[in-house]
């Protein structure tokens, strides 16, 4: 009797070092399975927050630049309306101008009056045309740097004194495009009063063309400058090379 318990115990620890590493093997299967099941569950939400942000900043995007050219177009077209206005409103004065013309007796100074006439209109209208240009260059620039803007903060970089250099960017792009096209709405026709005092009329009238167009120059030079600062401060969060801010010659600092 004592012989058969003893085989029986002896069987029992025999099966028992076979089945519990099976069982202990199972389980660390199950923990493993767990484990990986719960790391892809991460990936795939991580992989569709990435999705969600790129689509985000694609959307963003897209809007800007839309609005960017709804705003490019609403700008030619104040600059178009304020030139008509501006010939209707001067229409008078430019039909005196050529009767006052007429009475000159000197036929040189005829010729160099209507000259003069017309490149006061034609200097205006050209440089109104390349400051245009320019803003719109500006514009185009602050966009690309607001969607690298957008990707850094999606990043979750800090670009709270980017964001802040890009709003005062847009503003002085937008005072500069509201001053650019008030200007497009001036007309410079000399006023004559006698035959002798035409080389003063002239030279007034000349002046305050210059005037005029140092103010509006001005602004785009400030426009351009704050773009410059918000590509600096993309550069400092992005740590390449800051996007070129270049526009024509008509813009010197």
């Amino acid at each position: 009797m004592h012989q058969k318990r003893l085989i029986v115990f002896s069987a029992i620890v025999f099966l028992s070092f076979i089945f519990v590493p099976s069982t202990i093997a199972q389980t660390e299967s199950a923990a493993q399975k767990e484990k990986r099941q719960n790391a892809l569950e991460k990936q795939l939400e991580i992989k569709k927050q990435t999705q969600e942000r790129m689509t985000a900043i694609r959307e963003t995007r897209q809007a800007t630049r839309a609005a960017i050219l709804e705003q490019k177009k609403e700008l030619r077209e104040t600059i178009m309306q304020k030139r008509e206005e501006a010939k209707e409103l001067f229409k008078a004065k430019r039909e005196t101008l050529k009767l006052k013309i007429a009475q000159i007796k000197d036929e040189r100074k005829k010729v160099v009056l209507e000259r003069i006439d017309n490149k006061l209109s034609a200097v205006n209208t050209n440089r109104i045309d390349a400051m245009t240009a320019n803003l719109e260059k500006l514009s185009s620039i602050l966009t690309k740097i607001t969607e690298q803007a957008n990707t850094a903060k999606a990043n979750e970089k800090n670009t709270a004194i980017l964001d802040a250099a890009i709003i005062t960017a847009q503003s002085s792009i937008t005072s500069a495009k509201s001053i650019v096209a008030t200007q497009a709405g001036k007309e410079y026709v000399i006023t004559i009063t006698t035959e002798q005092a035409l080389k003063s009329a002239v030279g007034k009238t000349t002046s305050q063309l210059q005037a005029d167009l140092q103010i509006a120059h001005k602004t785009v030079v400030d426009a351009k400058q704050a773009v410059q600062k918000a590509a600096a401060e993309l550069a400092k969060i992005t740590k390449v090379e800051k996007p070129t801010v270049s526009t024509n010659s008509t813009i010197q600092e």
